[in-house]
């Protein structure tokens, strides 16, 4: 009862068919699992075992096949908990000026942290922790949820940007690499195309043509490499989307809050 039997009672033509709502999936799993590498993977978090990552994508592979012969929900990488997992296990240096934040001297790269956490996740299976976690406000978990998320966009450079916006041209701070390199009006212009991609994204995905929403973040490939492309140069393109945080501040500036920016 535990297999299932994917070609019983189906027709051929279905079989071909699903093909194509299969490319999308898979494309979603392996932009989830990547993404979740690619932010948790970051230089700025200093990990010696980084390439590490890489497995994922195939082990998620194979628990995808597991998981669809069973029947199971599939799996991929999880953005939000991974990186908060990853900033708990941050170290940073204990010698800085007064004034400023520590900088993070490298990770507590182990396995037995991600082990205890997954059999805590298997413990919520049995009924006795089944009955404890529906006396749980469902209010109270949707404020964790939105914590991290809330905690994870604060971090990104494109908050930073958004919040930019607002703030006149003579309250940016000078410590920020992109600012330096780039004029405001041209930072501004990119900030504004992000803007109006994540607003199409996020209306189509509460519309019922969010089925194939997986397409909707193909798009947005050809329109960074092509109309993107076009209009910027290589210089700011490198300043505004930085393959990680490494020249994100310069000049020992940190903003990493709302409260360093003057508006």
């Amino acid at each position: 009862p535990w297999v299932l039997e994917p070609l019983e009672g189906i027709e051929v033509v279905w079989i071909f068919a699903a093909i194509i709502p299969a490319l999308l999936v898979a494309f979603l799993i392996f932009v989830e699992t990547q993404v979740t590498a690619l932010i948790v993977g970051s230089p700025d978090h200093k990990l010696k075992k980084g390439p590490g990552f890489h497995w994922n994508l195939l082990l998620v592979s194979f628990l995808v096949i597991v998981s669809s012969v069973l029947g199971l929900p599939w799996l991929c990488g999880t953005p939000v908990p991974s990186l908060s997992h990853t900033t708990s296990l941050l170290l940073y240096e204990k010698a800085y000026a007064p004034g400023e934040k520590p900088k993070v001297a490298g990770a507590i790269e182990q396995r037995v942290s991600n082990i205890l956490i997954h059999f805590l996740i298997a413990l919520t299976l049995t009924p006795p922790v089944t009955t404890l976690l529906k006396q749980v406000p469902i209010a109270v978990l949707f404020g964790v949820f939105l914590y991290l998320g809330v905690v994870s966009v604060l971090r990104l450079q494109f908050t930073h940007r958004v919040i930019l916006l607002l703030v006149p041209p003579k309250h940016h701070p000078d410590a920020i690499a992109y600012i330096q390199r780039v004029r405001t009006k041209r930072m501004h212009t990119y900030t504004f195309v992000q803007l109006v991609c994540f607003g199409v994204l996020v209306v189509f995905k509460m519309t019922p043509a969010s089925l194939v929403f997986p397409i909707m973040i193909l798009m947005m490939v050809p329109l960074r490499n092509l109309a993107v492309n076009r209009y910027f140069t290589e210089t700011e393109l490198e300043a505004l989307d930085p393959h990680g945080d490494e020249e994100y501040i310069i000049d020992g500036g940190d903003y990493d809050s709302l409260e360093d920016y003057e508006v």
